[in-house]
C-alpha cells in the first residue's frame, strides 16, 4: 500500500484484492468480509416457534377468477378509443399530415403538368407548324 498504509481489517481478515476491466490500470478495489455477530439462541428459538396464519377469505377464489374475466373480456371498440385517446390522437394527426402531404405532391404535379399543356396549347395557337414538334 502507499505511504506503508495497511488496509482495514475487522477481526483479523485477510483482504481480498479485486481487479477488472472496470477499473483503470493499476487500481485495485480492497474488500473485506463483513464481521457477523454472534448467534442469538432466544432469537433462532423464537424465529423457529413463529407461524403465520393469515385469516381465510371466503370469496378470495370466486374474486381472482372475477378480476381474470374481467381483464380477459372484450372491450368495445368506442371504449377502446376512449382508452386510448392520446394513441389515436397521435395516429390521427399523423394520418392527416400523411394525407396532407400526398395531395400537395400530388397537386404539384399536376399543376406543373397542366401549366406545360398549357404552353404547348398556346405555342401551338401561336404557330401551327410546330404543332409535329411540341405535341407528342
Amino acid at each position: 500500500m502507499p505511504g506503508g498504509c495497511k488496509p482495514y481489517t475487522a477481526g483479523g481478515e485477510i483482504p481480498r484484492k479485486i481487479s477488472g476491466d472496470s477499473f483503470p490500470a493499476g487500481v485495485h478495489l480492497v474488500t473485506t468480509p463483513m464481521p457477523t455477530p454472534p448467534p442469538d439462541p432466544a432469537l433462532s428459538a423464537s424465529l423457529q416457534r413463529w407461524r403465520v396464519a393469515p385469516p381465510r377469505d371466503a370469496d378470495f377464489r370466486t374474486a381472482v377468477w372475477r378480476r381474470i374475466r374481467a381483464a380477459t373480456a372484450r372491450v368495445s371498440w368506442p371504449a377502446f378509443v376512449h382508452t386510448h385517446a392520446v394513441a389515436w390522437a397521435v395516429v390521427t394527426v399523423i394520418a392527416l399530415g400523411g394525407a396532407g402531404l400526398a395531395g400537395r405532391t400530388v397537386a404539384r404535379a399536376r399543376t406543373v403538368a397542366d401549366r406545360e399543356a398549357l404552353a404547348v396549347g398556346y405555342l401551338v395557337s401561336l404557330d401551327p407548324r410546330a404543332q409535329a414538334v411540341l405535341r407528342p
